[in-house]
């Protein structure tokens, strides 16, 4: 019996740090796409290349 309520609180905890850091993921890409998006209204060349960048920013922050 205490076993599973060690695996239990295990699982629980695991959960939190899961959805906190998916929740920091999502954060980090909407101020990149806020970002792009500002660079956007300076320019057409400005856009694609932040756009560029944030795509290489998420490819790297999900490893």
């Amino acid at each position: 019996m205490a076993e599973q309520r060690y695996l239990y609180a295990s699982n629980e905890q695991f959960f939190k740090i899961l959805k906190s850091t998916l929740q920091l993921n999502l954060n980090v890409i909407v101020s990149l796409a806020e970002v792009c998006n500002a660079l956007f209204r300076s320019s057409s060349f400005n856009f694609l290349v932040s756009g560029l960048i944030m795509l290489s920013l998420i490819h790297f922050h999900s490893f």
